[in-house]
């Protein structure tokens, strides 16, 4: 996930936290992400102090490294761009048109979800958020085949939001390449531009019923795929809220 640049940060405690908000120091990094990326990486730590790799779909992976990024608030559009330019299996990541996210994103193989606090929460408690998506490029025997399918599903993927609160409700949006929800294209009406990476509809988290109950997963795969648990580090955050 790209690391975009931080906006000015409020130093929080625990006299003047907001609903939802995560306590963080002058620089703005809430400390339980602090906490929870030291304690990632010293699980896969030897006595040492080498890291240690993990067997997994033939590779040695560092099950220990963690990607940090914070996304300011009205971040949406650049990270929009950003995910346009990569090509992945099917990521979706979520931004805030009026908090400040800040994420943890976990190696491939560790089947840990992406997790995130909030910073900047607003003020009126309605955090305004938006998921985007992306085709994946991983699909084929040849790069030509894998080429042909991110070009064919750019323009007639149907992709999944599903949000699950604390209490166990769950919401599910549908939405096409183009954002319209319901989904307009779709395979029998392919945008007539591929789409290398999709915006959902803003959806709107309520923290003033939600703060303090617990976690909201967050979740995106596009239809027809292996859905969340096909690439599960990539395709649900974790709210910290």
């Amino acid at each position: 996930m790209p690391v975009v640049r931080p906006d000015s940060a409020r130093v929080t405690s625990a006299a003047t936290l907001r609903l939802g908000e995560a306590a963080a120091g002058r620089d703005g990094i809430p400390t339980a992400l602090k906490d929870t990326e030291q304690k990632q990486r010293a699980q896969y730590t030897d006595a040492s102090g080498k890291p240690i790799t993990v067997r997994y779909d033939g590779r040695d992976m560092p099950f220990g490294e963690v990607d940090r990024s914070r996304l300011p608030a009205g971040s949406v559009n650049s990270l929009h761009r950003e995910m346009g330019r990569s090509r992945d299996a099917g990521n979706a990541v979520v931004a805030s048109a009026n908090a400040t996210l800040h994420t943890l994103t976990y190696c491939y193989g560790t089947h840990k979800p992406m997790e995130a606090w909030i910073t900047n929460a607003p003020a009126d408690g309605k955090l305004k958020m938006t998921l985007i998506a992306t085709p994946s490029i991983h699909v084929g025997s040849t790069d030509a085949e894998r080429q042909k399918n991110f070009d064919n599903w750019s323009k007639t993927n149907v992709y999944n939001l599903e949000i699950v609160y604390p209490d166990g409700t769950r919401e599910l949006k549908k939405f096409d390449v183009m954002g319209n929800s319901p989904p307009v294209h779709n395979n029998s009406n392919p945008a007539a531009k591929g789409q290398p990476a999709s915006k959902s509809p803003e959806f709107v988290i309520d923290l003033n019923k939600w703060a303090g109950k617990g976690d909201i997963r967050i979740r995106g795969w596009p239809e027809g795929s292996g859905g969340v648990a096909g690439y599960q580090e990539h395709r649900e955050t974790v709210l910290h809220v």
